[in-house]
């Protein structure tokens, strides 16, 4: 693995990283996010994108933010990097 492009996606589809405990890390994200009932998400991580999938099957509007493009995100930057207006 590369740090400046990360891991690939397969890497995220596996049982390996989406274990028991990261399932229920994503139960509790989307009830968080689900019960601020808001029109648009920045998902920083795009991982296994189920988190940002499941928002969008709600018509919730995801934009993904991660620095390894080959993960498709919506904006490819670092955080370190990002800039705030």
């Amino acid at each position: 693995m590369n740090k400046e492009q990360g891991f690939s996606l397969e890497h995220y589809l596996g049982f390996k990283y989406n274990d028991e405990q990261r399932f229920i890390s994503y139960f509790y994200q989307l009830q968080s996010v689900i019960g601020l009932h808001p029109q648009s998400v920045l998902e920083i991580g795009v991982g296994s994108s189920l988190v940002a999938s499941y928002l969008r099957k709600l018509k919730i509007k995801v934009d993904t933010l991660d620095h390894n493009a080959s993960l498709n995100p919506d904006i490819v930057s670092s955080v370190s990097s990002m800039r705030l207006a």
